[in-house]
């Protein structure tokens, strides 16, 4: 997750100083790839890191607060 945030705040750099729309949509892209990995990583965290008593609950929020 520490990687797509890294990229997620490339991107947002990338995005933040555009001069051209092309750079403007290669921060988008970056933007785009980072959100992917993590939101492909963070449920198998927020699994693997809650505590068995809290696990149900943390991964229904989770599932609640990222349904589109």
């Amino acid at each position: 997750m520490a990687i797509g945030s890294a990229i997620i705040i490339g991107g947002t750099a990338i995005q933040a100083t555009a001069q051209e729309i092309g750079q403007f949509m290669g921060g988008r892209f970056c933007v785009g790839f980072g959100v992917s990995i993590i939101s492909t990583a963070a449920p198998a965290y927020v699994v693997e890191m809650a505590h068995p008593a809290w696990r149900g609950a943390f991964t229904g929020g989770y599932n609640i607060c990222t349904s589109h």
